[in-house]
């Protein structure tokens, strides 16, 4: 079933550091990828970077020329168990209509990890007039087109997936995990929470990032999370990591 975007070649990202400061989940994490670990990552650097992405326009030509990845909206249910095709899709139309309401496509990615920066290309097909009618509720279109953008985010920076949704009162949406964890239970697990806004630039998604840190603190789950936040106005995508000695 198409959702509406194209079919770039995904090109590996480098440099960026896993959201892992625990000794266990960094050894865990080494075992995982062995000596295919993103140059520059060692043990020692696990979580001290945290991914931001910001959108800016950037014409046909130069995404042509850019040897920058994609960010992966494509396919989102082949690779996380926890979406469905149906569900994936649904997130996806509603993140085209977001980004159609103030910026046309493609767009150029600068992902910040902490003081780590990278950059990623995202490439999406205009929306039509039913879509957009279909999605015209900001509200509803802004909360699910944030869980694409910031689902495929964290895969992209983190090599994360979404593995299941989150239960009510666990401070997050999903549950994400490297590829093929937690499939049989939660110990290798992160929580997910994810939030956007339509409006308004860096100041008020920071403010809104820290409302989603404190949520997960205030979670029922004494698992890590992260906390990620879309501003499809700022084009920006701010995440934060929160370990377990921040939880309360």
């Amino acid at each position: 079933m198409s959702n509406g975007l194209s079919d770039p070649a995904r090109p590996s990202i480098t440099g960026i550091s896993p959201p892992f400061e625990s000794h266990r989940h960094a050894i865990r994490l080494h075992r995982v990828w062995g000596n295919a670990m993103p140059p520059g990552c060692t043990i020692a650097s696990y979580g001290r970077t945290k991914p931001t992405l910001t959108f800016s326009s950037m014409d046909s030509a130069t995404q042509t020329q850019s040897t920058e990845p994609t960010l992966p909206l494509r396919d989102l249910a082949s690779r996380h168990r926890g979406l469905t095709p149906a569900v994936a899709d649904c997130y996806v139309e509603a993140a085209r209509v977001c980004l159609d309401r103030h910026h046309s496509s493609p767009t150029r990615i600068e992902i910040r990890n902490g003081k780590t920066e990278s950059a990623a290309v995202l490439d999406w097909d205009s929306t039509d007039d039913r879509t957009r009618t279909a999605w015209a509720n900001e509200t509803d279109a802004t909360a699910f087109g944030a869980y694409a953008c910031v689902i495929a985010a964290v895969e992209l920076t983190n090599g994360l997936y979404a593995i299941r949704r989150a239960e009510t009162l666990t401070g997050a949406d999903y549950y994400v995990a490297l590829a093929g964890q937690g499939m049989d239970d939660l110990e290798d697990c992160l929580r997910l929470e994810v939030s956007g806004t339509n409006r308004g630039l860096t100041a008020a998604l920071e403010y809104r990032l820290r409302q989603k840190v404190q949520q997960t603190k205030d979670g029922a789950s004494n698992l890590p999370a992260l906390a990620g936040v879309v501003g499809f106005q700022a084009l920006s995508i701010l995440i934060e990591q929160v370990n377990v000695d921040d939880l309360g």
